[in-house]
């Protein structure tokens, strides 16, 4: 039996100090809620947790079973005191069962409906899969006012993409990005009205395809700074197998925008001997934008989590630890394990 589970407090840390939080009492047992879907022999995971305007909690992830053939999506919906808020779907938990749909990113829209974005695998003989939105209400139904019965299917031209981002701009138009399903170099980007339809003024005819000149890209992430322009980030694998990170710049209409790093794109040096992945985005009040990933050597046995702060235009900030980057170093006991950074922060003292 496994469970899904919430912490009310987290770590913040920061180069120049850090600071030791405590986990709240009065959140649930002593500041974790333990939640069992009694599924014997499921495999729950939580992805995301988002906060809603009134302080709720909603926590959004999968479970697997090995009877099945596919993954069901889960939303679990917390009140502030940490129990289960049976206001929202069935009893406080919406189980998403569709054959094909597997859900990766969440996001809340200003007015806290949820947005749900992965891929849904396409039909024989080929199988490609298509990008997906899917919409939920506020109380936890299906929007059916959102594309086609609360889903958007976004197909890339004669392939499929497999969803990897999705962001809402000021003006409540969305931006979901994908990595294509059979060129690895390759990534798309959409652009959605706020009723699911393409934006017309996004690219062409709402989509653009781009090509980093990279053998493969790992888009990882997305994030949009204050003005609207766009942000997507991963890792790339170069020749002779070296990656590191990559954040590419676009503005709202898809043109990449040339005045940020060099010719629109920020990345690292080449490693041969690291494994390098960029796991998350965050731009910070005064439009810095703070990349976070892991690096693991070849042995399996270190791994450590790394961050680069950049400034609004794209090149490093060196008032980050003196050199734009600082890196944190766990040593490890257990093959093929790694620290990975998957959710990251900006206290209001500006500690990580």
């Amino acid at each position: 039996m496994k469970l899904f589970f919430t912490v009310a407090a987290l770590l913040f840390y920061n180069c120049v100090h850090s600071q030791t939080l405590t986990l709240d009492p009065g959140y649930a047992s002593g500041g974790v809620v333990l939640t069992d879907l009694s599924n014997d022999g499921n495999n729950d995971i939580i992805c995301h947790i988002l906060k809603q305007s009134d302080g709720k909690l909603v926590a959004t992830g999968e479970t697997t079973d090995e009877a099945v053939s596919f993954y069901k999506t889960l939303l679990i919906r917390y009140k502030t005191d940490g129990s289960i808020d049976s206001s929202f779907a069935r009893d406080g938990i919406l189980q998403i069962e569709e054959n094909g749909f597997v859900y990766h990113s969440a996001i809340l829209q200003d007015d806290d409906k949820i947005l749900l974005m992965g891929d849904k695998t396409g039909d024989a003989p080929d199988y490609i899969s298509n990008i997906s939105v899917r919409r939920i209400h506020t109380d936890g139904r299906t929007d059916s006012s959102f594309g086609t019965n609360g889903i958007v299917l976004l197909p890339s031209a004669i392939t499929g993409g497999y969803g990897k981002g999705i962001a809402v701009l000021t003006d409540g138009r969305i931006i979901v990005a994908g990595k294509d399903a059979e060129n690895s170099s390759l990534v798309v980007t959409f652009g959605l009205n706020s009723d699911g339809t393409l934006y017309p003024g996004f690219g062409t005819d709402g989509k653009r395809t781009i090509d980093l000149g990279f053998a493969e890209n790992g888009l990882g992430c997305i994030a949009v700074q204050s003005d609207n322009r766009i942000l997507l980030g991963g890792y790339f694998v170069g020749a002779n197998n070296q990656s590191g990170f990559f954040c590419l710049r676009i503005q709202v209409n898809a043109g990449t925008d040339n005045s940020f790093g060099s010719n629109g794109l920020y990345k690292t040096n080449n490693s041969s001997t690291n494994y390098l992945e960029l796991n998350s985005i965050v731009v910070t009040s005064n439009d810095k934008i703070l990349l976070t990933g892991h690096v693991g050597n070849a042995s399996g046995l270190s791994s450590s989590v790394k961050m680069i702060r950049l400034l609004p235009n794209g090149l490093p900030d060196n008032s980050f630890n003196g050199s734009g980057s600082a890196d944190f170093y766990k040593t490890l006991s257990h093959d093929s394990t790694y620290v990975i950074p998957n959710a990251v922060a900006i206290h209001p003292d500006s500690s990580i």
